[in-house]
């Protein structure tokens, strides 16, 4: 199965908006990929990135989900992650 890194952001999101995505997202097996310098303290609060497995198809159908959830105008973005083997 591929795998997928999604960046999603929500137009003047809170922190408040950027939990319940999280959580909504992580009940479907996303991974929240957090920056290394700085920790989750710093992280920036207008995006937040995923990682996850699965189609295309399932992972947008998702995304727009969740991000719908929160209320907020939001815009995203799914690259499929390349193997190098």
């Amino acid at each position: 199965m591929a795998t997928f890194v999604t960046r999603i952001q929500l137009e003047e999101g809170t922190s408040a908006d950027y939990q319940l995505l999280s959580s909504l997202l992580k009940k479907k097996a996303f991974i929240v990929l957090l920056k290394e310098k700085g920790g989750a303290k710093n992280r920036n609060e207008r995006d937040r990135t995923f990682v996850t497995q699965g189609t295309i198809s399932n992972i947008t159908q998702t995304v727009l989900s969740a991000a719908r959830k929160t209320g907020r105008t939001f815009s995203f973005t799914v690259i499929k992650q390349k193997s190098w083997h």
